[in-house]
């Protein structure tokens, strides 16, 4: 009997842990909408001036090569002011089953983005978070990278497998996959974007950051904030009413067992 017992509370917590999972979610996406609120639309001479910057600015401009300077993409060997590789690779096992890994290789670059009233410098790591940070010369979508899409399988791309082993970011070499794609993302100079950022001291000025959060883009700063608050709201609505289903239904069933094991 105090096995069953034991068992009926474990079960009886499992709601509750869901529950709190989406509560905790909830309460990130509502902490996100109260740091947009006080976000501050400025010109990059406006940044560039200021003594003391706020925790959170918007800034729009052209972007263009920065003191890391403009660099080549890894897969494509294009031109670029960052870029980012998600590489897939897929083993064959014994018994014909396979196992899938991805890993991501990102550029290291500093950047600077430009308006009409000067510049200020930003982290390439904005452009990887892609959260607020839109192309708002793509009116079709706010896709800010170029995206290219190269695969192969064991024994091809054997030139492109070298130079990307030279370039440590993989090594096929002694044990190659049965198949493998690389996903390349680059962000081209003079893409015209906002980008919303925490700016940080960088020499005598500032240089935009990368806000801690989730990934998405937008087309501007009222959608993010409204995308947010939605979504607190509705993460709150579906753990309230989950806890209360569940716990319902855990009572009854509780109930039952009680019933029989007496």
């Amino acid at each position: 009997m105090e096995d069953a017992v034991v068992t009926m509370l474990a079960i009886a917590a499992a709601p509750g842990a869901i529950a709190g999972i989406f509560g905790a979610t909830a309460a990130h996406r509502r902490g996100l909408g109260r740091r947009l609120r006080r976000a501050v639309p400025m010109t990059c001479r406006e940044l560039a001036a200021a003594d003391q910057a706020p925790k959170l600015v918007v800034v729009t401009g052209r972007v263009q090569p920065g003191p890391t300077g403009q660099l080549t993409a890894p897969v494509t060997q294009r031109p670029c002011l960052w870029w980012r590789v998600d590489e897939t690779h897929t083993y064959e096992q014994e018994l014909r089953t396979y196992t899938t890994s991805a890993v991501t290789h990102r550029a290291q670059a500093i950047v600077e983005l430009s308006d009409d009233t000067g510049s200020v410098l930003l982290d390439g790591q904005v452009f990887d978070r892609f959260l607020a940070v839109y192309d708002i010369d793509n009116p079709t979508g706010f896709q800010l990278a170029t995206h290219d899409i190269v695969k192969g399988e064991r024994g091809g791309r054997r030139k492109l497998l070298a130079r990307l082993s030279e370039l440590g970011i993989c090594d096929y070499a002694d044990d190659p996959p049965a198949s493998f794609t690389f996903h390349e993302m680059r962000v081209d100079e003079y893409r015209r974007v906002t980008v919303l950022g925490a700016p940080v001291r960088h020499g005598p000025g500032w240089r935009l950051t990368a806000l801690r959060g989730g990934g998405s883009s937008t087309q501007d700063l009222a959608t993010l904030l409204a995308d947010a608050d939605r979504e607190a709201a509705g993460l709150y609505r579906f753990a309230r009413a989950f806890a209360m289903v569940s716990g319902g239904l855990l009572a009854v069933a509780g109930v039952a067992q009680v019933a029989v094991l007496w």
